[in-house]
Parts: structure tokens; sequence; C-alpha cells
């Protein structure tokens, strides 16, 4: 989803498929009702990876709408 949603970032826009799938799992997430103490620590480290994956996005989604090629380490590694 990454690759698919680069190209419109970079101008400002983002994948309603990206934006539909992520709503998706949050409404997921807030069904889920932990019946017991391993399946409350699964929920939270999940929780955690979902919260990470956001983050993650929108720093993705920044970086499109400001990039100016690859950073400058990619330019000097040798070949």
């Amino acid at each position: 989803m990454a690759a698919a949603e680069w190209p419109g970032a970079a101008a400002g826009r983002t994948a309603p498929a990206a934006e539909h799938a992520r709503n998706r799992l949050h409404t997921t997430y807030a069904r889920i009702t932990p019946r017991n103490d391993t399946q409350r620590a699964f929920l939270t480290g999940s929780l955690a990876s979902l919260r990470e994956l956001n983050r993650a996005r929108t720093e993705r989604l920044l970086k499109a709408r400001s990039n100016i090629g690859p950073p400058p380490s990619l330019w000097m590694a040798p070949f």
C-alpha cells in the first residue's frame, strides 16, 4: 500500500483504500474485549504495533510531501 500511496502523498493526497483499511483496523480493535491476562497482553502489544504503523505512515506521508530524492547517505553509497 505504501508504494501505491507515495505518488499521491507527494501532492498531499492519501489513498482512500489505505484510509479505509486503517479505519477498519481501528474499528476492529475497538470491538475487542479480552477475556484473560494472556489476551490482554496480546492486545496491548498489538495496539502498540498499530500505533507504530500509524506513526510510520504519517512520517512517510510527510516525507513524501517534501521529497527531494533519496537521502544523502544513498547518494554516497558505493555500487
